[in-house]
């Protein structure tokens, strides 16, 4: 059967029986005249990994040693996250009390009582950090 438009151009359309010719895949690296793609080292394998014709780019014990290094650095870099964790859990309780403190200090004492308030925010901050790093 042919379509309206190969019709009217005086074509036909390609019948099933015709094979279509078989290009690089999109994005492929051109490769030299008459080179097979296993010649030119192109191929996936079966896990998606890419493959030369010699074999994988990369061995799988080079691949389970560098996943291994990494899970450990991850897992090093893990312990660093609590005392920042901490840390903003103090800071942002400081910052929500602070209003009411500010407040409070402003309407009682006036610009001497807002300073000495805000000394003792600061204050309480610095030991919290210190006390964080040391543990």
């Amino acid at each position: 059967m042919t379509s309206p438009t190969s019709e009217r151009q005086g074509e036909s359309a390609p019948t099933a029986a015709t094979p279509e010719p078989a290009g690089p895949p999109a994005g492929a690296a051109p490769q030299a005249a008459g080179a097979t793609p296993q010649a030119a080292g192109a191929g996936v394998s079966a896990e998606g990994r890419p493959v030369s014709a010699e074999g994988p780019f990369v061995s799988e014990e080079l691949s389970e040693e560098i996943s291994r290094l990494v899970d450990e650095r991850i897992a090093a870099q893990g312990a660093d996250v609590q005392p920042a964790r901490q840390m903003m859990t103090v800071a942002g309780w400081s910052l929500v009390l602070a209003i009411p403190i500010s407040a409070f200090a402003s309407l009682n004492a006036g610009v001497l009582g807002l300073g000495i308030a805000w000394l003792g925010i600061v204050l309480v901050n610095a030991v919290a950090a210190t006390v964080i790093r040391r543990s």
